[in-house]
């Protein structure tokens, strides 16, 4: 063959591009092999490198319903008192799971039952809510390195708020009296105090549910000014509505919010469960929404508002208080009355949610109020997905027959080339090796072969004309390998 072609050829097995004018038709095969060896080589990358799989499962079950008809007879009756009026603290956690911002009023739908007697007392489990026996023993049977989440699409509970500054006195409508004592001895003892103790009442004369006392509230402070935030509550008619008043550092005008209840649907995730610090994040879906003024949900969710702003308060402070003083630090003065009431409203959201979620898992814990559980004609459907994550090969059918084409056809094209060249010097007696995509081998075999004056120089005119030159391999005894120039002359002096 011609140098030229040698060279075209080795260059191709080394996946390079042949380019150059006159070669046209090696620029096309490089071309072509580089394509079909990298789709072949994309194509068994395919096949052999895992990926990410995330295999779906459906899950569907039951949950407490606060809409139920059955809920609100009890209601009535005060058979609830027990989980309405049990007024928790808001926090971020329910039975030790973890919310993402607020819980959304939903129930955590664990895997497998809850002990719910640190929480409630005489509560002993919070049973799964929408795990089926053979799903929860296909997750707990999982290996250590296998990950999953689910999401869930659950009935929540939230509140409308809404906050202005309103004037009120006894004669208003709701109506607000204030009243104070102030103490600065024991009368019995004859012991002066160090600070005066004051005592602070607010009342109003506004309907309240029954057995409730939310129209009522005091707290007892130290020194001078007093510092304290209370807070009464009235409704239900149409709405609960809060009245907040406070004096000393967290001075402010008296403050009336409408509070709103409504039952919710909410899409919820649960991120990594198995790992036991996995974050809820629930998300409240637009639509859907129904308006709940008097039942349960409401009532508890004013009962723990009314609970907490009466615990915070303290001698000499209220920690309430201190937390919205500490978010409203960097707010600029044009902006505060703003910033103030939107805190608030976001506050009192929060803790409603929370309070729906304490409720729930209150009602559906064993032995609180139901003896063997919620009543199905109590509980609404729920449903939801469980994403279970490993490592594998995905294959499409379709597109695996079109990868493999090119790939058979570079296998098969090898195969061939190699019988082919290996039956035509089957009889040739063995010789030293010769890899010619080795620069030194080439270099060497020519050496060998006398091709030193085959070029007369470097120029494009030197170099075509060199590469036009005809070139065969063969064995130069006692110098191995060699190209040797396929005229008269070198041919005698091959065979001599």
């Amino acid at each position: 063959m011609s140098l030229g072609a040698l060279f075209s050829t080795v260059s191709i097995s080394a996946r390079s591009l042949v380019l150059g004018r006159g070669k046209w038709t090696w620029s096309a095969m490089s071309i072509s092999i580089i394509i079909f060896t990298g789709i072949q080589t994309s194509g068994w990358s395919t096949f052999i490198t895992p990926v990410r799989i995330v295999v779906e499962t459906s899950v569907s079950g039951s949950e407490l319903d606060l809409a139920s008809p059955g809920l609100r007879q009890m209601q009535s009756s005060g058979a609830l008192d027990a989980c309405i009026y049990n007024s928790t603290r808001a926090s971020f956690t329910v039975m030790d799971n973890t919310f993402n911002v607020s819980t959304a009023g939903v129930l955590p739908a664990t895997l497998r039952d809850v002990n719910a007697t640190a929480w409630f007392y005489g509560s002993t489990n919070v049973p799964t809510l929408t795990m089926v026996p053979s799903i929860m023993q296909d997750i707990d049977e999982l290996p250590d390195g296998l990950s999953f989440n689910y999401s869930m699409v659950q009935q929540g509970f939230s509140v409308d708020v809404i906050c202005a500054p309103q004037a009120l006195n006894a004669d208003t409508t709701p109506s607000l009296t204030v009243n104070f004592d102030t103490v600065t001895q024991w009368a019995r003892r004859n012991i002066s105090l160090v600070d005066t103790i004051t005592y602070t009442e607010l009342t109003s004369n506004c309907p309240i549910p029954d057995g409730s006392l939310f129209n009522f509230t005091y707290a007892y402070t130290a020194r001078e000014p007093t510092n304290y935030i209370l807070m009464i509550a009235c409704g239900p008619a149409d709405n609960y509505t809060l009245i907040f008043e406070s004096a000393g550092r967290y001075q402010q005008p008296t403050t009336v919010c409408t509070l709103s209840p409504k039952i919710t649907r909410v899409n919820v995730d649960y991120s990594d469960p198995k790992s036991g610090v996995g974050i809820i994040s629930p998300m409240t879906v637009s639509d859907g929404a129904v308006r709940d003024p008097e039942g349960p949900g409401g009532l508890s969710a004013v009962a723990t508002m009314h609970n907490m702003i009466f615990v915070a308060q303290g001698a000499g402070t209220n920690d309430i208080g201190n937390e919205m003083n500490s978010l409203l630090t960097e707010v600029d003065a044009n902006d505060f009355e703003e910033a103030r009431l939107a805190l608030m409203e976001q506050y009192i959201r929060g803790v409603a949610e929370y309070s729906g979620s304490m409720l729930r898992t209150c009602l559906s814990g064993n032995k609180e109020v139901f003896a063997h559980g919620v009543p199905l004609d109590m509980t609404i459907p729920t449903s939801g997905i469980i994403f279970t994550y490993t490592v594998g090969w995905t294959h499409y059918e379709a597109s695996s027959t079109w990868v493999l084409i090119p790939g058979t056809v570079v296998a098969l094209a090898t195969i061939i080339i190699v019988v082919v060249a290996v039956a035509q010097h089957a009889g040739d007696p063995p010789s030293d090796v010769f890899d010619p995509a080795n620069g030194m081998h080439l270099v060497a075999a020519a050496a060998a072969g006398g091709l030193h004056d085959a070029f007369t120089g470097t120029s494009n005119k030197d170099i075509e004309t060199g590469e036009r030159i005809r070139v065969v391999l063969g064995s130069i005894p006692g110098r191995g390998p060699a190209l040797i120039r396929m005229d008269a002359e070198d041919m005698t002096r091959q065979f001599t």
